[in-house]
C-alpha cells in the first residue's frame, strides 16, 4: 500500500468504514510498515499494521486515470 490508497478494515465492527492512508512508516516492530489512515466518518488519524487493512482501489492506475479525466 501507498499513500492515497483506498482502503478498509479487515476486522472488527467498522469494516464497512472506508479511509485514505495518509502517511507510511517503517516500524520494525510489525516487520514491516505502519499505515496512517485518516477514515469518512472521523476527523482523527489512526495507524494500523498491514494485516489490518484491504486495499480497495477500484483502480490500479489512478495518476493515469486523473490524466485522461
Amino acid at each position: 500500500m501507498k499513500k492515497g490508497d483506498v482502503v478498509r478494515r479487515t476486522v472488527g465492527a467498522h469494516r464497512t468504514n472506508v479511509g485514505i492512508v495518509v502517511r507510511v512508516k517503517d516500524a520494525e516492530t510489525f516487520n514491516g510498515h505502519i499505515y496512517h489512515v485518516m477514515w469518512a466518518n472521523h476527523g482523527n488519524v489512526f495507524w494500523y499494521s498491514r494485516d489490518e487493512l484491504k486495499n480497495v482501489n477500484k483502480c490500479k492506475d489512478c495518476k493515469k486515470s486523473r490524466e485522461i479525466a
